[in-house]
């Protein structure tokens, strides 16, 4: 059996930041709702053959605004749907305004192991300018619960921000 990746793309943001051009927008009501049915619709088309899982990315927009209930639908789609390998890599793409303890309980329980945090810059001016949900207070909490919970953590960071400083960067990057 061969083995594959995969991605899965969650299209829901708190807001569209205005830098962005993934296929991404502000849920509305019964939006998750449909959004798990067209998933599980297009998994069941495309799964047969794929072999043991190796890693999975679950990506976005933003996977942490999805509601624990409906990430406990998208983990009961993936697991009847796929096969994994003995010990894969599984990340989450999360935004520091939208990870909760109830996120990170419920990928502590199934098989995420990486949790890559959208946070842009240390610095809540470049984040206004940005656009983002959050501040940098958040972005740390984030980056600690993820820590604590003993996940690998990655953290994005946008260099050369218009009028940012080489000193700017340096201080994100140490914080």
């Amino acid at each position: 059996m061969t083995a594959s990746s995969v991605y899965v793309h969650a299209p829901f943001c708190e807001s569209k930041c205005p830098y962005c051009a993934f296929a991404s927008a502000v849920r509305a009501d019964g939006d998750e709702r449909l959004y798990l049915r067209a998933l599980a619709d297009e998994i069941s088309q495309r799964a047969s053959g794929a072999g043991k899982i190796r890693t999975l990315y679950i990506g976005g927009g933003t996977p942490s605004v999805l509601s624990p209930d409906s990430w406990r639908a998208l983990l009961d789609i993936l697991e009847s749907s796929f096969h994994f390998a003995d010990d894969p890599e599984v990340t989450v793409e999360a935004n520091p305004g939208s990870l909760s303890q109830d996120h990170i309980n419920l990928w502590r329980s199934w098989r995420v192991n990486r949790v890559s945090i959208g946070v842009q810059s240390m610095s809540d001016a470049d984040l206004i300018f940005l656009g983002r949900p959050h501040t940098a207070a958040q972005a740390v909490r984030a980056a600690t619960m993820c820590r604590d919970a003993r996940f690998d953590v990655s953290l994005d960071l946008m260099f050369g921000l218009p009028g940012g400083t080489l000193r700017e960067w340096a201080w994100s990057l140490r914080a």
